[in-house]
């Protein structure tokens, strides 16, 4: 009778066993083929990322050239609308210049001809050198000094 039941146990025990070694196979299977399709769903990720990257800084590289000419045609227009505005300015001092000029020798009707000529001479003299200053106080702004002296060091100016 415990040979019977001895054999009882362990034809049950080898029943149990085997049903919990094919369950536990079965799940490792499972497992196992989730984790590869997780493992190929990654690594088709990965490859669209790479890809889109890829798209993504060609096409940034594509438009840095219109960009940086844009940039750089601002920055040209920007300057020369600086010398313009300069150049408004000594012309608009050389006008007033003249105007004093032509003030100073029609109070005086009997100056003569070489006074004439010195007052003009002297006149457009300093009219020239003021223009100068301005424009060359003008074009030290533009590199970033705001008292108008001479940078310190070297200046880049753009165009």
């Amino acid at each position: 009778g415990i040979n019977k039941l001895e054999r009882a146990v362990q034809d049950s025990l080898h029943t149990i066993v085997g049903d919990r070694v094919v369950k536990e196979e079965s799940g490792f299977a499972v497992i196992s083929e989730a984790v590869g399709d997780l493992t190929d769903n990654l690594q088709h990720l990965i490859i669209h990322q790479r890809d889109t990257l890829t798209k993504v800084q060609q096409d940034n590289e594509r438009m840095a050239a219109p960009i940086m000419q844009m940039i750089g045609s601002i920055q040209f227009q920007d300057v020369v609308k600086r010398r313009l505005q300069g150049l408004v300015q000594a012309f608009d001092h050389m006008a007033n210049s003249i105007e004093e000029v032509v003030g100073q020798v029609s109070q005086r009707p009997d100056i003569s001809l070489e006074e004439m000529n010195a007052i003009i001479r002297g006149n457009l003299d300093r009219m020239v050198n003021v223009g100068i200053e301005d424009l060359k106080a003008g074009r030290f702004a533009d590199v970033g000094q705001k008292d108008g002296s001479p940078p310190q060091g070297a200046a880049i100016e753009l165009f």
